[in-house]
């Protein structure tokens, strides 16, 4: 018997290929009253809500692998898996949309005080004056974290007249005319607001910390939706009285148990950040119907090595191949190749499809640019190695096209790293946007034609 112990919500189209690799469903309530169970399963599907360390995984002989559905792997001793032979995952594409949503959402009803007017209509109360609120347009927002939930966030801003600040420690951020890429000390020499999108380890814990949070040179907006350790609750509380945070939008707090526990106390943390210009939301921001399914997704993907489409597609989408061979111009420091490369591949191989299949009044009306970059690194690739591109479209709407790129190592055939690439048309003319002819739409979705007057 092969069980899977499920800790965490997912969807039924992961339960149902489970069920069709041989695998059975046990879930934590159960597994307790049958310990002996444990020595059966062979895989764990978990949320912030089981926490995996070392004591938990070796109570489990046969455990193979653990899917984290959610972004954080803090909950999991990713040490004791490497050490035993578990492959692990997490999903943290299937949130980015959603946490981007919530995040902007948060962000406008603080500046335009929505949260608290709507309040005081429930208490009978018609105050117009005193909830003037401000306008996004102008401000300059700085983004630390471009992965998954950053990049969304990016997109998000796009059509709000803002400036984008981005820093990333880790990741070399692709230049684009969308944002401005910088060091830490621009950032937060030019911010009016501040949000984060970075994990939760040992080097982020407490990043937005009260020397941070001084190091501010103007009074700023703080958003977290990542993870409540990311931020001093007791900096903010301190920014918060002494003006210098202007205001918060947090859905994530440190020791949310514990809060959770105290929620009617009137010395609780809840309490004291409620005097002060916040929205508060109880960790939900990555919690949407739909992000569940994406999640979904993503686990299955990684866990099967099959690509499973995030959006909507057309099954007999036009596919397009092309294959490369690793060279030395294409390794970082640590001899693999650089997280740059492989957006610069998905862009050339798109480039490529359109040149093949596009027709020649087609490729001299339209140009095209990128708008987002969204890629999961699943594999390493090293010197030598021999690469097969795959792409195709998967939607398009009006001027806007959605492109999948899926890199695979030719040696064992394992996908390496999948991207989406979001073009938009532009009138090669006038470089304002142009909406896709329905004839080119047809050709690379490959959509028979209709014959309504017949």
């Amino acid at each position: 018997m092969n069980l899977v112990l499920i800790a965490a919500p997912i969807s039924q189209t992961l339960k149902e290929k489970l069920l069709s690799e041989s695998f059975q469903f046990i879930d934590t309530e159960k597994l307790q009253e049958q310990v002996e169970l444990k020595a059966l399963v062979k895989g764990i599907i978990t949320s912030n809500k089981l926490v995996l360390d070392q004591a938990a995984l070796s109570s489990f002989p046969q455990l193979q692998w653990v899917a984290r559905i959610g972004s954080g792997m803090e909950i999991i001793d990713t040490k004791y898996c490497d050490a035993h032979g578990i492959r692990y995952y997490n999903s943290p594409g299937g949130i980015a949309n959603a946490v981007a949503e919530h995040a902007m959402g948060m962000l406008l009803g603080l500046l335009h005080r929505i949260p608290d007017s709507f309040a005081e209509i429930q208490d009978g109360l018609w105050m117009r004056e005193s909830n003037r609120g401000q306008e996004l347009q102008g401000k300059k927002i700085g983004i630390i974290g471009f992965g998954h939930t950053g990049q969304a966030l990016v997109q998000k801003l796009q059509g709000f007249d803002v400036d984008i600040l981005v820093y990333d420690k880790y990741f070399q951020v692709p230049p684009s005319s969308n944002y401005q890429v910088c060091d830490l000390s621009t950032l937060q020499k030019e911010a009016d607001i501040i949000s984060f999108h970075v994990p939760l380890i040992e080097e982020t814990r407490h990043y937005y910390s009260s020397s941070f949070r001084d190091g501010m040179k103007k009074k700023h907006i703080l958003i977290n939706t990542s993870r409540g350790g990311v931020a001093d609750t007791q900096a903010i509380l301190d920014g918060l009285k002494s003006g210098k945070i202007m205001g918060a939008c947090l859905d994530v707090l440190e020791e949310e148990k514990n809060i959770i526990h105290h929620l009617n106390s009137a010395e609780s943390v809840l309490e004291k950040l409620m005097t002060y210009p916040v929205v508060l939301t109880p960790h939900i921001a990555g919690y949407s119907h739909e992000a569940i399914e994406k999640m979904s997704l993503e686990i299955i993907r990684q866990l099967f090595s099959v690509p499973v489409q995030i959006t909507q597609t057309f099954v007999h989408a036009k596919k397009f191949e092309l294959s490369l061979i690793v060279d030395q111009e294409h390794l970082d420091h640590n001899d693999h190749v650089n997280n740059l490369e492989y957006i610069k591949w998905a862009h050339w191989i798109s480039s490529k499809h359109w040149e093949a299949e596009a027709e020649t009044m087609y490729r001299e009306k339209l140009k095209w640019v990128v708008v987002k970059n969204e890629i999961e690194y699943l594999k390493p690739l090293f010197h030598g190695d021999e690469v097969r591109l795959e792409t195709w479209i998967e939607k398009i709407e009006k001027a806007k096209c959605w492109r999948r790129v899926n890199i695979y190592r030719k040696s064992d055939q394992q996908l390496v790293a999948t991207a989406m690439v979001v073009w938009y048309a532009l009138d090669a003319v006038s470089g304002r946007p142009s909406r896709i002819p329905q004839e080119l739409t047809n050709h690379f979705l490959n959509i028979p034609p209709t014959y309504s007057n017949l």
